[in-house]
């Protein structure tokens, strides 16, 4: 990862120790990298909602990635998928990478299948952690007029 990275990325993780590990990592893997922490599955909904609200006609700025937790009270990381799978391009194209205590391989294709692009257990080096949102943002996310986001 470029030290210089500048790129946002939306953490639903409830565990704080684990937001503050994952913070923790992009502070130092990634200086330049803007983290935003939710504790909750619609808690990240609101923040989506509340981004796609605020755009108006102009380009949505939303994360460049989202590193989604499984485990969590509400509707949880499935329930987060699902509803991220029935929304417009601007939000099914960020994308998801799933880091979570399971290793069930089972829940790992469910996820992939619902569009996360990676499946990572914890606990892990968290510094592969930015190593793995730097290899998931290399492969290319679409940018408009040299803004990241997408119109409205």
């Amino acid at each position: 990862m470029r030290p210089d990275a500048r790129y946002a990325v939306l953490v639903v993780e409830d565990d704080p120790n684990h937001s503050l590990l994952i913070s923790s990592a992009f502070a130092h893997g990634a200086p330049g990298a803007k983290v935003h922490l939710t504790e909750r599955a619609e808690e990240a909904i609101s923040y989506l909602l509340g981004l796609r609200a605020a755009s108006g006609s102009h380009p949505i700025a939303v994360p460049d990635v989202i590193v989604l937790d499984m485990s969590m009270p509400g509707i949880g990381g499935i329930g987060f998928l699902k509803w991220l799978e029935l929304q417009e391009k601007w939000a099914r194209d960020i994308p998801v990478i799933v880091f979570t205590s399971s290793t069930d391989p089972d829940l790992a294709r469910r996820c992939l299948s619902l569009g996360a692009r990676e499946f990572k257990e914890k606990p892990a080096d968290f510094g592969e952690l930015v190593e793995l949102v730097g290899r998931v943002l290399q492969r290319g996310r679409p940018k408009q007029n040299g803004v990241q986001g997408f119109s409205p």
